[in-house]
């Protein structure tokens, strides 16, 4: 009979990537199989592939947050619903906007599982905000008030600037893209997060 060390040494190393090709196999197809012969279940070591739209929707949330201080050094007012902020409270709402942008832009960048949701949640919230804005007429009064406002600080009353119009249909399209593209990319969050590794 063979002690334990010659028993060793006969096992060839041929034999022995053999015995390592069908462990591995296992782990791949049955992964509980694998646990009872006392290996591990195989983890895909690859992350999924981020889309390009989720990376361009983060970079535009990051410069809207870069847009924020000059609202505040302008003394923009903030518009929130059917209600204008000046002053300290539209810094305050400047800096909660641009903290939402900056946050949720660099989840989207790193592709975070919570990050899609709270970008169309975000972006849900800042279209209807818009909309209210400029289709209420007091809103819309109000607004062309703060916009004459800021132009009157700047000195610069009275110089010809396209319609407000213009430039609400534009920043709705462009919000009603970026949320389209969110809802469009569920499927690439959800592969993403059946590959990661379990906690």
């Amino acid at each position: 009979m063979l002690r334990p060390s010659e028993s060793r040494q006969a096992i060839s190393p041929s034999r022995i990537a053999l015995i390592k090709w069908t462990e591995a196999s296992a782990s791949r197809s049955c992964p509980k199989l694998s646990v009872l012969l006392g290996g591990r279940p195989a983890v895909p070591t690859s992350s999924a592939p981020q889309p390009l739209s989720i990376t361009a929707v983060g970079l535009y949330m990051l410069f809207g947050a870069c847009l924020m201080p000059i609202n505040i050094l302008t003394h923009a007012p903030a518009f929130l619903l059917v209600a204008d902020f000046r002053g300290w409270p539209a810094v305050l709402f400047f800096l909660a906007v641009g903290a939402l942008d900056a946050g949720i832009g660099i989840s989207l960048l790193r592709f975070a599982p919570w990050s899609r949701m709270a970008a169309i949640y975000f972006f849900c919230f800042r279209i209807l905000n818009t909309a209210i804005t400029f289709l209420l007429p007091r809103s819309r009064a109000r607004f062309e008030d703060g916009v004459a406002a800021v132009e009157a600080s700047l000195g610069r009353a009275g110089t010809p600037h396209p319609s407000l119009w213009f430039g609400a249909v534009l920043e709705l399209g462009v919000m009603g893209l970026v949320l389209w593209l969110l809802l469009t990319s569920k499927a690439a969050f959800v592969r993403a997060e059946g590959r990661a590794p379990a906690s």
